[in-house]
């Protein structure tokens, strides 16, 4: 059986259940649902989130952190412009050798096109 992934629900959406409950406190959730077409759940959820945090903002996440922090990641788009160093291995190499991080080709790939373009160069 395939697991069916859960789409977050919009800021707009999420608002608009919080306003209609700070506008008719004497409206139950389900009332409240029913007039924004949603489940008792959601009004439930995200009031509550309101009234613990003050907004209905996306949370942190814990996870796995970054192999690459942000010093490593200015390494990587400064060894890349290197002459020698124009393939992900290369780079990689060039990073274990100044830096003594291990990084695999994945990491420099996703950390060079995670990395905002450089400035364009006037003429």
């Amino acid at each position: 059986m395939v697991k069916k992934q859960r789409i977050r629900p919009s800021q707009e959406r999420r608002w608009e259940a919080v306003n209609l409950w700070k506008h008719h406190q004497h409206w139950s959730f389900s009332v409240i649902a029913k007039k924004i077409k949603c489940r008792h759940a959601f009004v439930s959820r995200w009031v509550r989130m309101y009234q613990q945090l003050g907004h209905v903002n996306d949370q942190f996440r814990s996870g796995r952190p970054p192999k690459a922090d942000a010093a490593a990641v200015q390494h990587i788009l400064m060894v890349a412009q290197l002459p020698d160093c124009n393939t992900a291995d290369a780079i990689a190499a060039k990073t274990k050798q100044d830096l003594e991080l291990c990084l695999s080709r994945s990491t420099v790939k996703r950390s060079a096109s995670a990395a905002p373009p450089p400035p364009a160069q006037r003429r």
